[in-house]
């Protein structure tokens, strides 16, 4: 199958290029793309029997498109990126020996393809209007390099989370329509409407509808409010609600619903939900004038944050609390100079990850010293050489999500459930009324991430990232395997944790 979706996508495109090809060559503009990503798991936190193990896995990707863009007029633009993904990292049960699941695999993937209409000055001379129709990317949060961007990557009920290595930094991919408005200059005013259809998490092809409003102000502080009816259109509503379905109604009523003691009737659970979302990013720098500028860099000194409520609805059972249902983080950009960020950082992480109480000042003085020497060096080579040493960016981000129970999808897969796996439990059980308080987990609460990059010259760009997030095991396993719980995060608890590096070429 992925070999005829390759073959299909290859004679699409030599027919594009030839008829390109006839045109100005100024409207086509093409770019070649690759990546090579590796890290490793350094550790993993395992359900006892039930889970595939990560501790100390070693995972590596190689992907690799083109990205066609190309001006049917002045203001209509056709978008299409096409590419594969190489895994050569599948992780897979280790007590059953079957190691054929960690063959290389290969996926086509589809990042872009769409229509853009984009005209200036519609009803004043600082206004931009837009709209995208077709699959595209889209990005909100434009401060975070990992955490974030609750409205697209987040269910309501359960309320699962992801994230991961460059993946907002890749952006969320939609499919519907997406129009935009921006009116101002010194202070703006965007917009986005977004109607999209449901096609990564099961039940597929609901309509979400989402509204953003951003304001800014000049260029130190911006900020947005959205709000989000997920699945406000229910193309299969026995799926989106499933006790509507007459093979499961009236069974199994911890996973369906509950009953309504007042109208004595059951209430059932739904994917359905509103989220609402906050956000704001304030750059320190432009707010004093841009003081600085030899010293610190152009993402420098920027700090910023984003909330939201997954779900404003309570359930009682399961959904009790809104309170437990609104996730938070909080970054901020380090400064770059070499004297701050080679020197200060690899002493800091040295010291935090060190899970030996006895080892954490050894090795943080170890790191730290090496940080020094190389910080010192790179910044008298800049001195001398007139080379840049310096990262492009070096974000620190935080998040609390209260949620009390396990960031997983696993029961919308495997049950088409809206309700919350819980760790060590049969799918199908009858489970006490007060779920939530006999089965809260609280030793998940904390995410973090450290993300670095930098480019050397137009073509070549280095990232790495430390993090404890949402990644997850389902990018790393066989798919499918009923028999793990392949939808939980790589690194489940608080002091689990991974690293990743990456090489990015384009040209």
């Amino acid at each position: 199958m992925t070999g005829i979706i390759l073959r299909v996508s290859a004679v699409y495109l030599c027919i594009f290029f030839s008829l390109a090809s006839a045109e100005e060559t100024s409207r086509l503009k093409l770019n070649f793309w690759s990546r090579l990503t590796m890290g490793q798991v350094v550790s993993s936190t395992r359900e006892p029997g039930y889970d595939i193990p990560f501790e100390k896995e070693w995972l590596e990707t190689v992907d690799g498109g083109i990205k066609v863009s190309y001006k049917l007029t002045p203001s209509l633009t056709g978008r299409l990126n096409l590419g594969a993904v190489v895994n050569v990292a599948t992780v897979s049960p280790k007590e059953t020996r079957t190691f054929e699941y960690s063959a290389k695999k290969v996926t086509p993937a589809l990042l872009d393809a769409c229509l853009e209409y984009q005209v200036g000055g519609l009803f004043s001379d600082n206004d931009l209007f837009n709209i995208e129709l077709g699959y595209f990317p889209f990005k909100y949060n434009q401060q975070s390099t990992n955490l974030g961007e609750y409205l697209f990557r987040t269910g309501t009920y359960p309320g699962w989370i992801i994230s991961g290595f460059e993946h907002s930094i890749d952006k969320p991919k939609l499919a519907g329509v997406h129009v935009s408005y921006t009116l101002g200059s010194l202070f703006r005013l965007r917009q986005d409407l977004i109607m999209n259809t449901e096609v990564d998490i099961f039940p597929f092809h609901d309509i979400h509808l989402s509204y953003i409003a951003s304001p800014s102000i000049g260029k130190f502080l911006d900020a947005s409010a959205g709000i989000q009816f997920a699945r406000l259109i229910t193309v299969d509503h026995r799926k989106t609600t499933l006790g509507t379905d007459p093979v499961y109604k009236g069974k199994f009523e911890p996973l369906l619903g509950y009953i309504d003691t007042t109208k004595k009737d059951t209430i059932l659970y739904t994917f359905k939900g509103i989220k609402l979302m906050g956000r704001a990013n304030w750059d320190i720098k432009e707010t004093f004038g841009g003081f600085g500028s030899d010293f610190f860099g152009k993402e420098d000194l920027k700090v910023y944050g984003e909330l939201a409520i997954l779900g404003l609805k309570d359930y009682p059972g399961w959904y009790n609390e809104r309170k437990d249902r609104i996730p938070k983080m909080l970054g901020f950009n380090w400064p770059t100079h070499q004297l701050t960020s080679y020197c200060v950082v690899p002493g800091l992480m040295a010291y935090g990850l060190e899970t030996v109480k006895d080892k954490k000042l050894k090795k943080a003085i170890g790191f730290g010293t090496g940080g020094i020497i190389f910080g010192v060096g790179t910044w008298l080579m800049d001195r001398l050489l007139k080379t840049n040493s310096k990262l492009d960016i070096l974000s620190i981000e935080f998040e609390h999500n209260p949620s009390p129970y396990v960031n997983t999808q696993d029961y919308i897969w495997k049950a088409s459930s809206a309700v919350p796996y819980i760790p060590g439990q049969v799918i199908y059980l009858n489970y006490d009324k007060d779920w939530k308080d006999s089965m809260a987990v609280t030793d998940d609460d904390y995410r973090w991430s450290i993300y670095a990059s930098k480019r050397f010259g137009k073509y070549v760009r280095l990232s790495a990232q430390a993090a404890c997030d949402h990644t997850p095991k389902s990018w790393y396993t066989p798919w499918p395997a009923p028999q793990s719980a392949k939808y939980s995060d790589i690194v489940p608890k608080n002091d689990d944790w991974y690293f990743m590096m990456r090489l990015s070429i384009n040209f």
